[in-house]
């Protein structure tokens, strides 16, 4: 995909006073086409995912720059 084609959607929370993002790249005609119809909740993966207690606290390599 290139990056004329792919659009961002970012959702971003906050876990323990740290902002977390959750960044996903799509295409105008994923759209159109019906296979953006899950929102990032019904995804049990997502819902898995096992974050340790101290993940949220650490700074992000952008930060620490």
């Amino acid at each position: 995909m290139s990056k004329t084609d792919a659009r961002e959607k970012t959702f971003s929370l906050t876990i323990g006073g740290a902002p977390q993002h959750l960044i996903s790249y799509y295409k105008v005609e994923d759209i159109g086409q019906g296979c953006l119809i899950r929102s990032p909740s019904s995804f049990p993966e997502l819902a898995s995912l096992n974050i340790s207690p101290g993940c949220p606290n650490k700074t992000s390599p952008e930060k620490s720059k």
